[in-house]
Formats: structure tokens, sequence, C-alpha cells
């Protein structure tokens, strides 16, 4: 009976002993761990320092000015400084329609940029005047005034901004005319630099109309709330032949809602 009651004894003991032991070796683990991660963040983070920066840009910005947007004084060090921070800054910027920002260790930022291409100029109205303004593919007005670069473009008109500022966007019902406008200048250059002039109808909140002004015509041409390359092609064959023939002074629109070509005649 001592016996087992002697072998008791040391087993707990020695069960104590290894508990003691472990938890010895977890608090001097932790030690370590501690004094590791404040040797980093006080002795070398600070010291792997971003020291180049490679830009990458197409919009009319200088280096400085991307830098200065992005939110970067040039004293940021590696691991504290936030990409997706940086991107949110420059993304705001509206002639910045995509930001890529990327820290190659140890010591670099990339900044990859990305510009708003013009698809239309219009004129926004203030009450005291008119002035231009450029409007991107996705709708948003990124350039106004002196600021723009481009101009030979088509104009839409017919347009009510709530809001004048650069980074407004126009209203979503247009998203699907602005897409196939964008397709069309892709796949028909040519039938795309012939239009002068693109006018909103609205019919309702959620629909509208188009009136196309083509250059070098006098005649119009009416459309459904959508641009198709073909059926604009040969609206242009249309017109053409009305100039030729004489008598496209004496039409006032051609109409291509239908599917059929539809002649409105001036009034006397």
């Amino acid at each position: 009976m001592s016996e087992i009651l002697t072998f008791k004894t040391s087993g707990r003991k020695d069960a104590e002993q290894f508990l003691n032991k472990l938890l010895k070796l977890i608090i001097i683990l932790l030690f370590l761990f501690l004094a590791a991660d404040l040797l980093f963040h006080y002795l070398i983070a600070p010291k792997l320092r971003i020291r180049n920066i490679i830009v990458k840009s197409d919009i009319p910005l200088s280096r400085q000015e991307v830098l200065t947007i992005a939110g970067i004084n040039g004293k940021e060090d590696y691991f504290s400084l936030k990409g997706d921070v940086i991107r949110n800054n420059l993304e705001a910027c509206p002639l910045v329609r995509e930001a890529r920002v990327e820290k190659v260790f140890p010591d670099t930022l990339r900044l990859d940029l990305k510009g708003r291409r013009a698809l239309f100029i219009s004129l926004a109205d203030t009450g005291k005047g008119s002035f231009p303004v450029a409007i991107d593919e996705e709708g948003v007005i990124f350039q106004s005034g002196s600021s723009i670069k481009e101009w030979d473009l088509p104009l839409i008109s017919g347009l009510k901004f709530n809001e004048l500022e650069p980074g407004a966007t126009l209203p979503r019902m247009l998203d699907s005319l602005f897409r196939e406008v964008t397709q069309m200048r892709a796949a028909y250059p040519d039938i795309f630099r012939l239009i002068s002039e693109i006018e909103i109808v609205p019919l309702s909140p959620a629909s509208f109309e188009l009136l196309l002004y083509p250059l070098s015509f006098t005649v119009r041409v009416r459309l459904s709330g959508s641009i198709d390359g073909t059926v604009l092609k040969n609206a242009l064959l249309v017109l053409d032949l009305l100039k030729r023939e004489g008598i496209s002074e004496k039409v006032k629109e051609i109409d291509f809602r239908t599917g059929e070509v539809v002649y409105r005649i001036k009034e006397g």
C-alpha cells in the first residue's frame, strides 16, 4: 500500500515540475517575442523608409502634384505606409480613373495612374452663363473651362446638372448610352468623328430619345434611347443620298426609331 502512495506522490511531483518548466518556457518565449517586436518597431522598421517612388501616369499632373494628392510627404516608412489609403486619395481626384499602389520591399513604392478620357463636351449653365465641361466614358465630369485638353469631341446637350464641380456624375439612366458611344468610338472611329452633337430628349424620368446632328449635314437624325453603329452608318448613307439629290434642304429630320426611314419635311 505504501508503495502505491509513493508512486502516486512521485508522479504528481513530476507533473508539477513539467508544468512549471512549460510555464517558464512560455513566459520566456512571450518575453522574447515582445522584445523582438519592440526591437523591430523602434529600431528596424523606422530605418526601412520609402526611398524610391516610381510614378507611372498618363494624366496632366506633375510628379509632385501626384505625391501631394496621394498624401505622401517623403517621410513614410515601409511598414506603416497604407496602400489602400493612398489609392483612395488618388482616386478621389476627378482626373484619375484608376490608381494602383504597390509596395516593393524594402524601400520602393510604385504608383500607376490611369486618367479619364473625354467622350463628350457639354455646356453647364450656372444661371449667370455657361461654361464647357468634359465628360468621360463613365459619365463623370472631370475637366471644365480652360483645363479641358481635348475639344474635337461631340457635344452632348439637353442635360441639367445638379452639380457642376469636377467629380460629379451624370444620371445613371445615361450609363447605357455612354457605353454604346464608347463601343461605337472603338468600332467605328470614322463615324464617331462625324457626330457634331447628341441631344437628350427626355420622355420620362427613366427614358429618353436622341437627336443626332451629323457634321456636314443640315438634317438631324432621331433615334430611340440608344445608338447603334450600323444604324448610324445607314442614317449617314441616307443623308448623303438626300444631299446628292438636292432635297436635303427640305427635310427637317429623318426618324430611325422604328427601323424604317421616316422623313419629316420642314414647315412652309
